[in-house]
């Protein structure tokens, strides 16, 4: 019995899967999944477009070394399976199509296997970056706003790789923020415990 092999899918601190290589190739082409997914395959990690294009290599070179190995058939059996051998590639190549255009995804919001596509978005920081401007130092806090509000859009357009460089920037300029405020007020507690009238200045 042959049973198809399925790999785990992984990005940042998500896992999914098991899948197998043509639900793979589904989701990629669905958009439910991203260029920056990693393959887990033999225990390393793969980006799955590279993964995708060594399974085609690999099956391209199975294929040649096979029809190298093969026999010629006598030539009076040629014309018998002239016919059934352009039956079985026109067959091939019907459903290579058919896993090259898949079905459109459902609508509803949910995955063809279970699980949202929103869930993909990297977090925008947003109200992070908000709290940061009002409590702590405003001009960090502004530029943190300036990217968090940049990563739904470019997710929404299919741009995941400059959503995820936003938001990262979000969240540094959020950490910045409170790293700022925080050393001013632990400066201003030193001073304080020193003796020193900070107010009288």
């Amino acid at each position: 019995m042959n049973i198809e092999r399925k790999y785990l899918l992984s990005w940042q601190d998500r896992v999914l899967g098991p899948h197998s290589v043509e639900e793979i190739k589904s989701l990629l082409s669905d958009r439910k999944i991203h260029s920056l997914f990693k393959v887990k395959s033999d225990g390393s990690e793969v980006l799955v477009r590279e993964f995708l294009a060594s399974l085609n290599d690999d099956r391209k070179r199975a294929s040649a070394a096979q029809a190298e190995a093969v026999v010629a058939p006598p030539a009076a059996v040629i014309g018998a399976t002239a016919d059934h051998e352009g039956h079985q590639a026109a067959s091939e190549a019907t459903v290579a199509g058919k896993s090259e255009n898949p079905p459109p995804p459902p609508t509803g919001g949910e995955a063809k296997f279970g699980y949202a596509a929103t869930s993909l978005k990297p977090p925008t920081y947003l109200w992070q970056s908000i709290v940061c401007t009002l409590l702590c130092c405003l001009p960090f806090g502004v530029v943190g706003i300036v990217f968090a509000a940049k990563v739904n859009s470019l997710a929404a357009a299919g741009n995941m790789p400059a959503a995820l460089e936003a938001s990262n920037k979000a969240k540094f300029w959020c950490w910045m923020s409170f790293g700022i405020w925080l050393a001013f007020v632990g400066l201003y507690m030193l001073l304080l415990f020193a003796g020193v009238n900070v107010l009288s200045y």
